[in-house]
């Protein structure tokens, strides 16, 4: 869905695949606004294949009436290099996500990805002013997981990255069911981010708690290679919006917009 100045609205999205079918992905949601728009749905579920992504990208406001879930079901019959799972929720203003309406899904914002060689499980949120995140039983996961075995190169990769104020000039508010990052012990935000290779049987694993004060930034990465995990949060975050994608550095700067349209850089 693609829309302007007025934004857009809807319920619900979601696609997936049968349980039968082993070769399909479910597709991809994709939301993306320009010139001010924002943007509101309701809980947004991609799961099955072994390919999986919710992007929505709002020049205004982003409101979730829901949950955001973005999982594989399978390890690929014909493709068994990757799996891959990825949630993208940046605005130029802020974010509101509000899982209370929930009942017979997961209350959460979660991405699990599964492959037999390689997987990568990623979580971005970014925010010209604030994310406000709420009612979120199960919290932020992100869990990327490889099954293969043999003489293979097996990779792990999961992360979560999350910024607020990146067009203002002073720090904003991440909050995530009502606990603001920065008041208080980061280990009481509910996130986790675990990345595991069966097939050399590595795994790296992360809280909040782990990110030290004062920092924006943590790794992870099991001794014996091949799984690694990633959190950033930062509440005075200066990369622009949604990112150059020249910029590696820049935490959204590779969520997907249409191709040949103009990224919805604030103001």
């Amino acid at each position: 869905m693609l829309g302007g100045v007025g934004g857009i609205t809807a319920g619900d999205l979601m696609t997936d695949t049968v349980s039968e079918d082993k070769v399909s992905d479910p597709g991809r949601i994709r939301l993306l606004t320009t010139n001010g728009g924002d943007i509101e749905v309701g809980s947004m579920f991609v799961e099955g294949g072994s390919t999986v992504e919710i992007s929505a990208i709002a020049s205004g406001d982003l409101t979730v009436n829901g949950s955001v879930v973005s999982r594989t079901n399978q390890v690929p019959s014909e493709t068994q290099f990757i799996g891959f799972a990825r949630i993208c929720l940046l605005a130029g203003e802020s974010i509101y996500v509000d899982a209370e309406g929930v009942s017979t899904r997961d209350k959460t914002i979660a991405v699990e990805a599964h492959g037999k060689i390689k997987t990568f499980a990623d979580i971005r949120i970014c925010a010209g002013e604030d994310v406000i995140l709420e009612n979120l039983d199960k919290g932020i996961t992100a869990e990327g997981k490889t099954s293969g075995s043999g003489d293979e190169i097996f990779t792990a990769d999961a992360r979560v990255l999350m910024g607020a104020g990146a067009s203002t000039e002073e720090s904003r508010t991440i909050s995530v069911n009502g606990l603001v990052f920065g008041d208080a012990d980061n280990a009481d935000l509910p996130i986790t981010i675990t990345a595991s290779v069966s097939g050399g049987g590595s795994k790296a694993e992360l809280t909040a708690g782990d990110l030290p004060p004062g920092e924006t930034e943590v790794d992870a990465s099991n001794p014996d290679g091949g799984a690694d995990a990633k959190l950033g949060i930062d509440d005075d975050f200066e990369h622009e919006l949604p990112g150059d994608p020249e910029c590696p550095d820049c935490w959204c700067a590779d969520c997907p917009t249409p191709p040949g349209l103009p990224r919805p850089i604030h103001p």
